[in-house]
């Protein structure tokens, strides 16, 4: 018995020294994501006529689903749809699927591909948003639209801060998305935790805004105002001059922070 595990030990260390000698490699684990990496239907078709596993991950938790829906590759994701992916894979960074990468990346059409295949519109990332805070962030108004004819909550707060779609793309001046938001009737006069950035001092927000007019015409630059969030901070004054039902109290009016576009999912894009 010692005889034959030394011989077995002889035989694998001699099996790995000639896998280094000859430059082979182990197989990979997750070749149909590395495939539609790259956007190789063919190899993506091949390996799964193979049997390979349509739903194995990287090691960051991408799925080949993952990688089309986030580079729009309409066929690849058709074909690994066909061949049973699923579409609720988790990346281990942030918690997104599929369709929040589409959503992100301003691809209606594959949201609407993904939300047909039973991908749920209101699924929270880790980071406490759902698909459409990301649509709204891309300013793309067609994901919106795809994502409200698919169910999705136009009103959903981030789980951090309470901030509405409404709220990222006002500060994001997401003209596009502002604009799609409020036709499909999303409600500026939902309540978000803006209310917090009300304590920071007036003056020094001033100052702030000065200074980047200062920077800006040094470097010789245009200064962008942010439109958007005038109209919005506007649009819910209007709301809260509407006297409110006996059984609700006034509520203050919303002061909108431009420092609130430097918190606005600043850390998924880190990520």
């Amino acid at each position: 018995m010692l005889k034959q595990n030394s011989t077995i030990k002889r035989l694998t260390s001699i099996l790995g020294v000639s896998l280094l000698l000859t430059g082979a490699t182990q197989p990979k684990e997750s070749p149909v994501a590395d495939a539609a990496q790259t956007g190789d239907i063919a190899e993506v078709r091949a390996l799964l006529q193979q049997g390979a596993d349509v739903n194995a991950a990287q090691t960051d938790g991408l799925t080949a689903l993952h990688w089309a829906a986030m580079n729009n590759y309409g066929e690849i994701l058709d074909v690994l749809l066909y061949a049973g992916a699923t579409v609720k894979p988790l990346t281990r960074v942030g918690g997104y699927t599929p369709l929040h990468l589409a959503a992100r990346s301003g691809h209606a059409e594959i949201v609407t591909k993904l939300t047909a295949a039973g991908a749920d519109p209101d699924e929270w990332t880790t980071t406490g948003v759902t698909a459409i805070h990301f649509a709204a962030q891309a300013n793309s108004a067609e994901t919106i639209r795809a994502l409200a004819e698919a169910g999705a909550n136009l009103d959903a707060p981030d789980e951090f801060q309470n901030r509405t779609p409404l709220v990222f793309a006002s500060a994001r001046n997401s003209t596009d998305a502002l604009t799609a938001l409020l036709e499909l009737g999303a409600d500026p006069s939902v309540q978000t935790a803006l209310k917090d950035y009300t304590s920071l001092d007036a003056n020094d927000r001033d100052d702030r805004a000065h200074r980047a007019r200062v920077r800006a015409a040094e470097a010789g630059e245009e200064v962008v105002q942010n439109d958007n969030a005038d109209r919005f901070a506007q649009l819910q004054r209007q709301q809260q001059q509407t006297p409110p039902d006996s059984s609700q109290s006034a509520e203050e009016d919303v002061e909108w922070d431009e420092d609130l576009e430097d918190q606005s999912l600043n850390d998924d894009e880190e990520e």
